[in-house]
């Protein structure tokens, strides 16, 4: 691969600006999340949203309508990282403590 390959997706990526005055915080978005979160992501169709954080539970939202539609217990320790796989179906998280755990995706 060429090195400008590489660099490629990277240059088409739109630079985002935000005002700290209008962001909105996350607990505005994330409600019943009462501590930090480490790790969002969205699914490919732009439905649903995984959150985990330091309160060691995963959470996946309808993303338009920002309610929280499933909530796991797992890890001992902070979620690290949450992804949600490409058909939408599982959700992957990783805890401080080590743990990888995967979860079933409620349907949409």
């Amino acid at each position: 691969m060429s090195s400008s390959a590489a660099r490629g997706p990277i240059q088409n990526l739109l630079p985002l600006h935000f005002s700290h005055a209008h962001a909105p915080t996350f607990p505005t978005i994330f409600p019943l999340h009462h501590v930090q979160i480490n790790s969002v992501d969205i699914d490919v169709e732009g439905k649903l949203m995984a959150s985990g954080g330091a309160d060691r539970l995963v959470k996946v939202w309808l993303y338009d309508e920002g309610d929280c539609i499933a909530s796991g217990a797992g890890h001992s320790g902070a979620v690290t990282k949450v992804k949600i796989s490409p058909n939408g179906r599982i959700v992957v998280s990783v805890g401080a403590e080590g743990a990888i755990m995967i979860w079933k995706a409620p349907a949409v």
